[in-house]
């Protein structure tokens, strides 16, 4: 585990990273395959990628990513770069450097090794307010709500308190099924109903995860990481 700083600037919101030090690099506990999540500094949001391959302790060789317009004109050597991705479980981030790109035989990117690496493992993440609008089943009855805030082990939702002049039948431990989409990626939820709350002419209920395929648990991972759910 990494000491951490404060941030060094403000694209590195939710992660904090130093100014290196001289010690030697940290190990990148990443293969090659594994999905990033990079920031580059003068582009807008977060762009999907893949660590291609290392050589420790001068290089890291990621999949320049597909971005706007203009895009290929921030990928020049010395700018800066934001990584994040998973490793069994943790969350892990850092900053570093852009050394040079390639084209052929495919688009790469070289990056520098971080002299910092910082990781929280996400079962301690918080949770993170969201407004993700989803469809609910429960109690053989088929609603539309809204996933306001999301964690690592569930999530809360306001649904209507009725449906179709009919009462919503909620109650504590029951399953429930709900489908969302997380950046653009159809999810579809396995749950148990925590609690239950009216509020005005809805109600709010906290769901627990239940039984989450692998795929889903990577996409809701995925999502927490790029919207906070790190350090």
């Amino acid at each position: 585990m990494s000491h951490y700083d404060k941030p060094d600037s403000a694209g590195a919101v939710g992660l904090s990273f130093g100014a290196p030090m001289d010690e030697e690099p940290p190990q990148i506990e990443a293969d090659p395959g594994t999905e990033l999540m990079l920031e580059v500094d003068g582009v807008y949001g977060h762009l999907k990628s893949e660590l291609i391959g290392m050589h420790a302790g001068h290089y890291l060789i990621v999949r320049t990513p597909a971005g706007p317009p203009g895009f290929s004109s921030k990928l020049y050597r010395g700018n800066t770069i934001i990584v994040r991705y998973l490793a069994e479980g943790t969350a892990c981030g850092f900053q570093t450097h852009i050394m040079t790109t390639i084209t052929e035989p495919e688009p790469l990117t070289f990056i520098e090794c971080p002299r910092l690496v910082q990781e929280k493992t996400l079962r301690s993440a918080r949770r993170i307010d969201t407004y993700l609008p989803c469809k609910v089943a429960v109690q053989e009855q088929t609603t539309e709500g809204n996933i306001i805030d999301l964690s690592r082990t569930g999530f809360r939702c306001m649904l209507p308190a009725h449906v179709h002049d009919r009462p919503l039948r909620v109650h504590v431990g029951d399953p429930v099924v709900t489908a969302v989409h997380l950046e653009g990626t159809p999810v579809r939820i396995n749950g148990k109903v925590r609690n239950v709350h009216p509020v005005h002419a809805s109600l709010q209920v906290g769901v627990h995860f239940d039984g989450l395929d692998k795929v889903t648990d990577e996409r809701i991972v995925e999502y927490l990481v790029k919207y906070g759910a790190e350090p």
